[in-house]
């Protein structure tokens, strides 16, 4: 199983974030997403109305049957329900792709990294996306999977080799953090293979 973050001064960098952090972020993003969203359809209305497009498309094409409905069905209940799953995948594909977090992955302190720990390309981003569509549809038992899972994947995180992990400290400078390895281990720090004892430390700590 995976070992529960470490507390007090200890570090809890490259933890496989949990099931519950993973939810309360997801629910963070949905406040933020329905917010957002509402705020920016609100604005698109008083911009049109005030602005008087309708008026102003009516007369410039006004050779184009019923243009103003065509409009106006676009902003439609159905249609905006449309547009907020669009909203929301972009969202989510922007913001793990840029920063590997959205808003409330970075509230719960969590990141969407690669195996080798690296930023998510783009297209690793959309095929993650896509499986967590695949997670949903089969009765979240995608999802749910992260319960039984060592690592805590979900099966898109599976599928898109990625993890979630914690990042609720700063990384420290790579030196600094050579030389507490050594302190602990009684020997002293050796620049030159800094990077590869601090892999090996953070393989050794990591579930």
């Amino acid at each position: 199983m995976t070992r529960k973050p470490r507390h007090g001064n200890e570090c809890q960098i490259g933890y496989y974030g949990d099931f519950v952090s993973r939810l309360a972020a997801f629910f963070i993003d949905i406040a933020t997403i329905s917010v957002t969203y509402t705020i920016l359809v609100w604005l698109i209305n008083v911009t049109v109305t005030t602005m008087q497009f309708r008026t102003v498309l009516d007369f410039s094409l006004h050779d184009v049957p019923n243009i103003i409905g065509t409009i106006d069905s676009l902003f439609s209940p159905q249609n905006l329900a449309v547009w907020l799953v669009g909203y929301s995948i972009l969202y989510h594909i922007l913001f793990n792709n840029l920063t590997g977090q959205t808003i409330g992955k970075a509230i719960l302190g969590l990141r969407v990294v690669t195996m080798d720990g690296s930023r998510l390309s783009f297209w690793r981003t959309v095929m993650r996306m896509a499986a967590f569509f695949l997670s949903v549809f089969i009765f979240g038992l995608g999802i749910l999977w992260i319960l039984v899972d060592d690592k805590r994947q979900a099966l898109h995180d599976k599928l898109a080799g990625t993890y979630v992990i914690y990042t609720w400290d700063a990384i420290p400078d790579e030196e600094f953090l050579a030389g507490q390895i050594y302190k602990q281990q009684g020997s002293p720090p050796n620049t030159h293979q800094s990077s590869i004892t601090i892999e090996s430390h953070f393989s050794e700590e990591r579930p």
